[in-house]
């Protein structure tokens, strides 16, 4: 079964790492000492004060691996690299829910929800009025992957949404067999697939309604016409 991503070291270990290794010694290059003395500054600044000679004349250096600046500024913890062992279609599906839109969509939409299967990365997305449409949308792709594609889903992952919580969609998902993968709270790196999805199509869909002047309320047409565009 494919493994959530989890952070590379806890936040335990971090604490514990040693921090006199970051101080200062004699060795330090005058670019590296500049940039501690300078609050840890940012390179570009850096360089733009060495060009301008405030600070001397010395060679400057890459601080990007400032082991000080990764340590005390890293808002998260490193992920590492997901791999999925899923090699089929269905056996893996994503999924997150979008809105809701300050503009309704000409049939009153402001939600949508996109499933992605894990081995093809081909997406579906259905548009929705409220949330808890979505255990009719969910239960519509469920009987057109049993009839068009004679598969059931092995596996759901989503993150803790509303939608995905109700206790009548977690019972399909147990009749059907299916394993229920919910991301951590706070943790979208977890539900990865389905986020860079999400920015993919409503990036695109923006550019195509801003381009061609169309109005906002016709973003649901616009959505299900980037999602064809991008299979």
């Amino acid at each position: 079964m494919d493994e959530l991503r989890l952070p590379r070291v806890s936040n335990l270990a971090a604490l514990s790492v040693d921090l006199s290794s970051f101080h200062l010694t004699s060795s330090s290059s005058s670019f590296y000492s500049w940039h501690s003395r300078l609050g840890h500054i940012s390179a570009p600044h850096l360089k733009y004060l060495i060009s301008k000679g405030f600070l001397g004349n010395f060679q400057t250096h890459d601080i990007s691996y400032c082991s000080g600046c990764k340590l005390a500024k890293f808002s998260a913890l490193l992920f590492n690299q997901s791999v999925s062992p899923f090699v089929a279609p269905f056996d893996l599906i994503h999924s997150n829910v979008w809105g809701p839109s300050i503009v309704a969509t000409k049939g009153w939409s402001k939600y949508y929800v996109s499933f992605i299967d894990d081995h093809t990365r081909y997406c579906w997305v259905y548009l929705m009025k409220h949330r808890f449409d979505f255990i009719h949308v969910y239960t519509t792709f469920r009987s057109f992957v049993k009839t068009q594609h004679s598969a059931i889903i092995k596996c759901f992952r989503c993150d803790l949404g509303g939608e995905y919580t109700f206790i009548t969609f977690s019972e399909l998902l147990i009749f059907d067999g299916t394993v229920h993968q919910s991301s951590c709270t706070d943790t979208p790196q977890q539900n990865e697939v389905a986020k860079r999805k999400h920015r993919h199509i409503v990036g695109t869909a923006r550019s195509l309604l801003l381009s061609a002047g169309v109005p906002s309320a016709f973003w649901g047409k616009v959505v299900l016409t980037v999602v064809n565009l991008i299979n």
